[in-house]
Formats: C-alpha cells, sequence, structure tokens
C-alpha cells in the first residue's frame, strides 16, 4: 500500500514506520524518547517527545526537517517551543504537511 503526502511526495513504504532522529545541542545529555502518532481523521502526525526521568525541563525543542528538493542534505526548522513550565518533558507539535 502506498502513500502520498500533502506535498506530493509519494512512497509504496508501509505508512506505518516513521524514522526520526534526536538531535542534541545542550551541555547536559537529553534524557527522552521520540514517537510519531498519526492522526488518520486530520491527516497529520504528531512528534511526541516524552521525557525519561522525572527532572523539570527547561529549554527549547526545535523540529527539523530536510526535503528532496536538495537532495535531503539541507535541514530546514519548522517549528521551536521553548518549554520552562516546571515540568518533566511531555511535548507533542503536530505536523500538517505530512
Amino acid at each position: 500500500m502506498g502513500i502520498t503526502t500533502n506535498n506530493l511526495y509519494s512512497t509504496n513504504n508501509n505508512p506505518d514506520r516513521y524514522t526520526f532522529m534526536i538531535t542534541e545541542y545542550s551541555y547536559d545529555k537529553l534524557e527522552a524518547t521520540i514517537s510519531a502518532e498519526k492522526d488518520n481523521r486530520n491527516g497529520r502526525i504528531g512528534i511526541h517527545i516524552l521525557g525519561t526521568t522525572s527532572e523539570v525541563f527547561v529549554g527549547s525543542i526545535t523540529i527539523r526537517r530536510s526535503s528532496s528538493k536538495n537532495g535531503f542534505s539541507v535541514w530546514e526548522d519548522v517549528h521551536t517551543e521553548v518549554l520552562n513550565n516546571g515540568t518533566s518533558l511531555d511535548y507533542t507539535w503536530w505536523d500538517g504537511t505530512i
């Protein structure tokens, strides 16, 4: 079964598999996992970042993506969120362009 995105990218690969990577730019190691949540009804993917410790997270999260337009060699920031609400890391960003 194939899929086609809103930006007209298409693939015959399994649409339930997504490859994500966490890249850290900080002094301390980020203790977190990242996963995808599909929302078929609204045609979007949620990128969920969940801390693996109960420590308070204060900092910024930036979601980046690359494109076939430049051979997947240039990363572009698509969303940045500053988190300083005094809780552990549990953040979901919904991407409607997938």
